[in-house]
C-alpha cells in the first residue's frame, strides 16, 4: 500500500481558527453510484493487481495554517478495520490533498462495502477513545472485481475468481427453456423422487391491462437432468391473480406437487387499488389484479397434470403476503412452505401501520388439506430460503428489507433483536437522513439464520456485503459441500454468483463462482443424487445449466 502525499503544508494553528473541513472521495465513485431511487452509494469494479484509490481533502477557511493529528481508516461494514494511517501535519490555507492506494496485495478483500472515516481528537478524548461516532467525515463504497464476459453460448464455463483473478474454470452445460412472453423470470425448482426436474414461475407483473394469461402459471419439467424441458400451463381454481401471483412451489416427500399463491381479486379492482395503497402505503395499480390479502394452496398427484381444488390459507392475521418461498418435507413430518408476510409483531414490539416484513412458515399435517401452527421468521427480511442439511440441522438465507430484525418498541423507539444497533454503520444508518446509502447499508443483502428445529432462528451473519446481493439460496451436495447461489441484481456487477462451505455454512471459500453475467430476475437450483447440479439462472432469458462442483475445490 503506497504512502498518503502531502500537497502543500507550512504554519501553525491559532484558537481563532475556523473548523477544517474534511471531505473523502474513492476514484470513479462517482460515476459508479446507482440511481437515486436505489440509493446506493456506488460499487466499482477493481481489476487484478489494482489498488482503489482514497482521497483525503481538507479545506482550511482560515489564513494561517492548523496542525492537526488525524486517523484516515477504512472499516468492514460489520466493523472490522482493515486499513489505517495515522497522519499529524499541518494544514495550510485552503485545499490539501492527499492520495492513498490500497486493496491492491493479495488477501486483500475480493469484494465488499466499507466505511472510510477521519477521525480526530474530540471533546478531549483520548486517542485510544475515539470512536466512529467522532468521525470528521464518512464515505461508504464497495467494490466487485472486473468480471469477464461470460458468452451466452451452450457450453460457456463458469469461472473462478481469487484475489481478482479468474484461477480456474467449470464446464458447463447451457439450455435455454422454451417460455411464454409473460413469465416473469422467477423460477422456483423442485426434484421428485427418481430425479424429475419441475420448474414454476412467478409469473409477469408488468402485463398490460387485460393480459390474463397469467392467470395460468408456467410449469416446465425435465425428465432428462435438465438437458430439455416440456411446458404446460397450469390451470388453478381460485384462478390465480394476473401479476405475480405464484408466492411458493414444491415437492414432498411423496412426490406430490404443491403451489402457493394470490388468487383473481373478488373485489371491484378500483376497490382494490384503493386498499392497497391504504394497507400498504404504495400506490402500485399493477397490483389490483391480484388479491395479496389472501393466499390458496393446491395440490397434484400427477406430476401437474390435474390440480386440487385451492383450499384457502388463513392469513387474516397480515397486512398482505408477498415475495417468494419454497415447498419443504420437514423434519417433523409435517409439509412446511414459506413466504413473506407483512406484520405482525413480534410480541411486544410494536410495528409501524403498513407492518413488518417476515417470512412465515405455514405447516400442513394432512396433506395439504388445511395450513396452520405458524411460525414467524425474524422481522426485517424477506424471501428465506431454507434447508435442512444432512446433519439435521436447518438453515436459511435471508434477505435483508432495511434493517434485519428490526421492530420498534411499545413506545415507539427501534430496537433490535439481534443487538446490531452497536455496529458502526447499522446505527449510522438510522441516524443521518443524509448520509449516502443511509438506507441501504444492510438492505438488498443476503445473511445467514440458523435453527435446530427450523422453529427458533438465531445467529444472523451475513452471507454477502454489497448492496443488491439478493436474494440467495442454499443446495447440500452428496458429499456434504454447501453451495450457497444468489443474484447481484444491479450492473455493472450484475450476475449470478456462488460459493463453497466445507463445514454447513459455518465458514466459505474466498473463491467467487460466476455462473453469468446478468441478472434479470431471480435464480433457483437442485443437485441430482450423482451431483450434478440444475441451476435456473435469470437474465432476459433463462438458462438451465447443469454443472459439477470439482471434487478438489
Amino acid at each position: 500500500m503506497a504512502a498518503g502525499m502531502l500537497l502543500g503544508m507550512a504554519g501553525s494553528a491559532s484558537q481563532a481558527e475556523k473548523r477544517i473541513e474534511f471531505d473523502l472521495d474513492v476514484e470513479g465513485l462517482a460515476a459508479a453510484a446507482h440511481p437515486k431511487q436505489y440509493k446506493n452509494p456506488g460499487v466499482i469494479s477493481l481489476s487484478p493487481g489494482k489498488p482503489l484509490k482514497l482521497q483525503l481533502t481538507a479545506d482550511n477557511p482560515n489564513a494561517a495554517a492548523h496542525q492537526r493529528a488525524l486517523t484516515i481508516r477504512v472499516i468492514k461494514n460489520f466493523g472490522e478495520e482493515l486499513w489505517r494511517q495515522d497522519l499529524e501535519s499541518s494544514f495550510p490555507p485552503g485545499k490539501t490533498e492527499f492520495t492513498y492506494e490500497l486493496f491492491d496485495e493479495p488477501g486483500s478483500p475480493q469484494e465488499g462495502m466499507f466505511l472510510a472515516q477521519v477521525l480526530g481528537p474530540s471533546n478531549g478524548k483520548k486517542k485510544a477513545e475515539i470512536t466512529w461516532r467522532d468521525a470528521l467525515a464518512d464515505l461508504l463504497f464497495g467494490y466487485f472485481p472486473e468480471m469477464p464476459e461470460i458468452p451466452e453460448e451452450p457450453d460457456a464455463p463458469i469461472l473462478i475468481l481469487r484475489d481478482r483473478l479468474v484461477v480456474g474454470q467449470i464446464e458447463a452445460q447451457r439450455t435455454w427453456p422454451t417460455l411464454p412472453d409473460y413469465t416473469r423470470l422467477d423460477p422456483i425448482v423442485a426434484q421428485t423422487s427418481d430425479g424429475g426436474i419441475y420448474a414454476m414461475f412467478q409469473e409477469n407483473h408488468y402485463a398490460e391491462t387485460g393480459d390474463t394469461r397469467a392467470q395460468s402459471p408456467t410449469l416446465i419439467g425435465s425428465t432428462d437432468g435438465g438437458r430439455s424441458w416440456q411446458l404446460r400451463q397450469v390451470t388453478l381454481d381460485p384462478l390465480a391473480g394476473n401479476m405475480a401471483a405464484v408466492r411458493s412451489f414444491g415437492i414432498a416427500a411423496d412426490d406430490k406437487f404443491f403451489v402457493a399463491y394470490s388468487p383473481l381479486p373478488d373485489a371491484d379492482p378500483q376497490e382494490m387499488a384503493r386498499r392497497i395503497e391504504r394497507v400498504t402505503g404504495y400506490d402500485k395499480t399493477w397490483v389490483q389484479n391480484t388479491n395479496i390479502f389472501a393466499l390458496c394452496v393446491a395440490s397434484s398427484t400427477d406430476q401437474g397434470n390435474s390440480w386440487s381444488q385451492g383450499v384457502q390459507v388463513d392469513v387474516s392475521s397480515y397486512n398482505r403476503v408477498q415475495g417468494l418461498g419454497r415447498f419443504y418435507q420437514g423434519g417433523d413430518g409435517a409439509v412446511w412452505f414459506n413466504l413473506a408476510v407483512v406484520g405482525p409483531h413480534l410480541a411486544g414490539h410494536a410495528v409501524q401501520e403498513t407492518g413488518n416484513p417476515y417470512d412465515g412458515v405455514f405447516r400442513s399435517r394432512d396433506g395439504g388439506k388445511t395450513w396452520g401452527d405458524v411460525t414467524l421468521m425474524p422481522p426485517g427480511g424477506a424471501e428465506c430460503q431454507l434447508l435442512q442439511l444432512a446433519s439435521g440441522r436447518w438453515l436459511s438465507t435471508f434477505r435483508s428489507s432495511g434493517r434485519p430484525g428490526a421492530c420498534l418498541s411499545p413506545d415507539g423507539t427501534p430496537i433490535n433483536i439481534f443487538g446490531l444497533d452497536e455496529l458502526p454503520t447499522y446505527e449510522k444508518t438510522s441516524e443521518n437522513k443524509d448520509w449516502p446509502g443511509q438506507q441501504d447499508i444492510m438492505h438488498k443483502r443476503t445473511y445467514l439464520l440458523e435453527s435446530k428445529d427450523g422453529r427458533d432462528w438465531r445467529n444472523l451473519r451475513p452471507l454477502t456485503t454489497i448492496f443488491g446481493d439478493t436474494p440467495g439460496e442454499l443446495i447440500q451436495l452428496p458429499d456434504g459441500r454447501l453451495l450457497f447461489l444468489y443474484c447481484h441484481r444491479y450492473a455493472p456487477q450484475d450476475g449470478i454468483y456462488g460459493r463453497v462451505s466445507h463445514d454447513e455454512g459455518r465458514t466459505w471459500q474466498p473463491d467467487l463462482l460466476a455462473l453469468r453475467n446478468a441478472c434479470g430476475g431471480y435464480s433457483c437450483s437442485t443437485v441430482l443424487k450423482d451431483g450434478t447440479i440444475v441451476s435456473m439462472v435469470a437474465g432476459e432469458t433463462i438458462q438451465a445449466v447443469r454443472w459439477r462442483l470439482p471434487a478438489e475445490y
